[in-house]
């Protein structure tokens, strides 16, 4: 698997736009979104996510990472 660079804010627009997630609450800088099948918390910090923490957010929305570099 190839790395994937991404900033927090485009990750989460992919998500509302093209996988039917919501925002469902804050709590200081995360975000957690839901699609009422899978959930996940984004840390909407400065800078580019963490491959760990992507790949944790991704595991968690049942998605892969040539899924969200379709529309990166």
């Amino acid at each position: 698997m190839s790395k994937l660079v991404i900033k927090p804010q485009k990750l989460l627009r992919i998500l509302v736009k093209y996988y039917g997630f919501v925002p469902i609450r804050q709590k200081g800088s995360h975000l957690f979104v839901s699609n009422f099948k899978n959930s996940t918390t984004i840390p909407m910090h400065g800078g580019d996510l963490d491959q760990g923490t992507l790949n944790a957010i991704l595991r968690q929305a049942g998605l892969t990472k040539d899924g969200i570099r379709k529309y990166a």
